[in-house]
């Protein structure tokens, strides 16, 4: 259409253009502004006045900006701009070839506009969701090893593992359950919350590290670094078992920290008309859990010390 009458076309994208760049010229000082570069930086721990413009939420957001969609804005301007030189040419002078696909820059806009809408409650629940899978791998693994005979293992790692199952199977549970709140919720909430910035990222962070912790946990029995796993010496058990009970005893912390913003800023948002199927059931919930989760981290404790005698 363009090659056949670039007149009324040609003058429409010549129009654009500047107005395009000029655009993005603004978009990209008022990131700069909202999220500078260099320079001062909102604290992070009593940034909530910020709503929507916290970092926690926008962060990626700055990051798909300045990163791939600059990048696409760029090289579609200087696209245009040959497009245009080619069309000036003569029609026996030009080239065949030039054009531009805007497929990278068609997914490079949504992405940044999917990011701009994007809710502090959907970032925790990406990050609740990540949490979980890793969890139920973890469990999967766990259970793989204790109830399959595929290859040998020791008694004494298979009895470790066992005492670890209830804790997978409540870690599990838990973040099922904040999935599910944050589907509730989602929908009557608005994109942030009442937490700063530190606050949002020690929710993720604690989240992340249980999931690592479980994972490292699971790794450490599953596989010892051993040729013969049927018979594991005295002293890679004590070793197995000194980390075990430092990963476990790393656990109720994070998990404690996740508690209190849960019973702070996230039960809250619980819309009235839902209180009585949601909020108080749920806070009563948290109670039952922790204490089971708090007998079963125990006990796992209670195994591992087992079988860490004092080899010295």
């Amino acid at each position: 259409m363009l090659r056949q009458d670039p007149g009324p076309t040609l003058e429409l994208i010549l129009e654009i253009q500047p107005k395009l760049a000029q655009n993005w010229d603004q978009i990209i000082c008022t990131m700069n502004h909202i999220m500078p570069l260099e320079g001062p930086q909102p604290d992070p721990a009593i940034d909530q006045n910020l709503n929507e413009f916290k970092p926690y939420r926008l962060r990626d957001l700055a990051t798909c900006i300045r990163g791939d969609l600059q990048m696409q804005i760029e090289d579609f301007l200087h696209s245009a701009r040959l497009v245009i030189e080619e069309i000036e040419l003569a029609r026996d002078e030009r080239e065949t070839s030039i054009g531009y696909d805007s497929y990278e820059l068609d997914n490079s806009i949504d992405s940044a506009l999917e990011w701009s809408k994007v809710s502090e409650l959907d970032l925790l629940n990406g990050c609740w969701e990540g949490a979980l899978l890793q969890t139920n791998a973890g469990l999967e693994d766990l259970l793989f090893i204790v109830h399959l005979n595929y290859r040998p293992i020791s008694r004494p790692i298979a009895q470790l593992a066992k005492s670890f199952i209830p804790l997978l199977k409540l870690t599990k549970l838990f973040f099922n359950k904040l999935l599910r709140l944050g589907l509730t919720i989602k929908a009557d909430v608005q994109s942030y919350t009442e937490m700063s910035t530190a606050q949002l990222l020690l929710f993720e962070r604690s989240a992340q590290a249980i999931a690592r912790s479980i994972s490292a946990s699971v790794g450490r029995l599953i596989e010892p670094e051993v040729e013969d796993r049927a018979q594991i010496s005295q002293e890679l058990i004590h070793q197995i078992s000194q980390e075990l009970i430092h990963q476990l005893k790393s656990l109720s912390p994070l998990f404690q920290s996740v508690l209190l913003l849960l019973n702070l800023y996230i039960i809250p948002l619980v819309p009235n008309n839902k209180l009585s199927s949601a909020q108080i059931p749920f806070k009563a919930w948290l109670v039952t859990w922790y204490t089971l989760f708090f007998k079963a981290t125990n006990n796992a404790i209670n195994a591992a010390n087992s079988f860490a005698p004092n080899l010295d």
